[in-house]
């Protein structure tokens, strides 16, 4: 008789807790945009990125992680460009004050008026103001390329 075997298992299985929901893939971001000369670089800036994105909040941080990042930098005032691969997480925690701390792993772009556009492979840390001006620098581990430099 394997019927009570069976049922004995259906009620094992339906006692245990269930399985977290499979989580959500990431979604498909593209997006091109243009800043002007003097916003992050001494020259125009067109970007032109396409990549995957997933956004996690959990209580006062929130999770960003991109793969499969493609992102080209041109510089519209003479052409000259680059093309990057990225791939990174984004960790913003919201403090008492107002203000946020940004922790980024892997290969990132962070882009501030006082820096312009720093390509980052490794850590990166950074604090904003309830305003989001950056506060101090940007402390970093590993290697730091300026876009701008780069490309001007």
């Amino acid at each position: 008789m394997r019927r009570p075997a069976v049922l004995a298992l259906a009620l094992v299985a339906a006692s245990l807790p269930a399985a977290p929901a499979a989580a959500a893939p990431p979604e498909p971001s593209d997006y091109t945009v243009t800043f002007p000369a003097g916003r992050y670089c001494d020259f125009p800036l067109l970007v032109e990125s396409t990549s995957k994105v997933k956004v996690v909040e959990r209580g006062a941080t929130t999770v960003t992680t991109s793969s499969d990042e493609k992102v080209t930098l041109t510089n519209v005032d003479d052409g000259a460009r680059t093309t990057l691969r990225l791939g990174g997480t984004f960790r913003d925690t919201l403090l008492p004050d107002g203000g946020t701390r940004t922790i980024s792993t892997g290969r990132v772009l962070i882009a501030t008026s006082a820096t312009g556009v720093t390509f980052y492979a490794g850590r990166s840390e950074a604090l904003r103001d309830a305003d989001g001006r950056l506060v101090g620098d940007i402390v970093g581990s590993g290697r730091t390329v300026s876009v701008c430099e780069q490309l001007g």
